[in-house]
């Protein structure tokens, strides 16, 4: 603690004389800039909590999305095996498939059209 003491004592020699009025006022306009900028660290760790949040539940939505993907994946594949081409490739099928992945972004690569 003495280069404290010390390093004030150079910069208080150093510095201009300032009367006691104003350098209330400077303390007082230091000490309102610091509480500003403690809320406005505690607003940023809420938002980045938040985001952190949010982003953790696309990612399991994501995971879950693609995990439901992988499952439909091997029948589509045994039913071309089979030679049964799969009902929703066929271009003629009136209706379309109720399977839950033919609603998936990548039916058009699926279809046979």
């Amino acid at each position: 603690m003495e280069w404290h003491r010390a390093a004030l004592a150079r910069a208080e020699a150093r510095a201009p004389h300032i009367p006691l009025d104003e350098r209330h006022r400077i303390s007082e306009v230091i000490e309102t800039e610091r509480t500003w900028l403690r809320e406005e660290l505690t607003k940023t760790a809420c938002a980045a909590e938040t985001a952190r949040s949010e982003a953790g539940q696309l990612h399991a939505e994501t995971l879950e999305h693609l995990a439901d993907k992988t499952d439909v994946a091997p029948a589509l594949t045994l039913a071309d095996r089979a030679g049964l081409g799969g009902c929703c490739r066929s271009s003629t099928s009136a209706s379309p498939p109720s399977s839950a992945w033919a609603n998936s972004p990548t039916t058009p690569l699926l279809s046979g059209s």
